[in-house]
């Protein structure tokens, strides 16, 4: 305490300056080690948890739910003939694996909404920590990807992804995407034929997710060139 009392007041510049320099080494400690992708999930539940109490919203979701409970059976090849609301008469969007993620859903608690959001909050936390991964292999800096990543987790702009139970396609291009980015530069730095497989798989997942993805393959020709 003698330091304390020898500057005489608390709130110097230099008392200041050294408790923002223990507030930033503190990041990078956690931005270094594996805890920084517990903290992306504590703060991912902080912000979305509270969707677990909210029912369906009566836009589409009820439709999802409707068809769902008409009698249909669990499984993937079920998806594939279905659209995105899981209806059979094919009017609005295909997208098979939200579709198979919805007939998961449904065998574990039937039309509770608790598994529909649990699901959709899994998937936007393993995106941001797919997110955090291919920024550092990006070459940003790990604070740096860090705080990017956290501000992707909290960002507003994803609530409606987060909390609509039919905004999984979202979700869902949005990890496989991310992943078909990390497993292709695993490959041009890699090679192997096994790396190129998942490469693809990765990719197939992300249009059978949203249709959208089909111009992935622009992204992945700017990947390749800019290298």
């Amino acid at each position: 305490f003698r330091g304390l009392s020898s500057s005489g007041n608390l709130n110097s510049p230099e008392l200041k300056r050294e408790g923002m320099k223990c507030k930033f080494h503190l990041l990078e400690e956690i931005s270094s080690k594996r805890a920084a992708y517990l903290v992306i999930m504590l703060f991912a539940v902080a912000v979305y948890s509270k969707s677990f109490s909210a029912g369906f919203s009566g836009l589409d979701d009820t439709i999802i739910i409707k068809n769902l409970d008409a009698g249909t059976e669990v499984g993937f090849s079920e998806s594939f003939r279905r659209d995105a609301l899981l209806s059979t008469k094919g009017n609005t969007f295909y997208r098979p694996l939200q579709g198979f993620t919805y007939l998961v859903d449904y065998s574990i608690l039937g039309v509770a909404p608790l598994p529909y959001h649990v699901t959709n909050l899994i998937l936007h936390i393993l995106t941001c920590m797919s997110l955090f991964y291919l920024l550092k292999m990006l070459g940003f800096d790990r604070l740096i990807s860090f705080l990017m990543t956290i501000l992707f987790t909290v960002h507003p702009l994803f609530n409606q992804a987060v909390s609509w139970i039919p905004g999984r396609g979202d979700l869902l291009i949005g990890l496989f995407g991310i992943l078909s980015l990390i497993t292709l530069m695993e490959y041009f730095e890699k090679r192997g034929f096994f790396r190129l497989v998942v490469h693809l798989s990765m990719f197939l997942l992300a249009v059978f997710s949203k249709e959208t993805a089909i111009l992935f393959p622009i992204i992945y020709a700017l990947v390749y060139c800019f290298r």
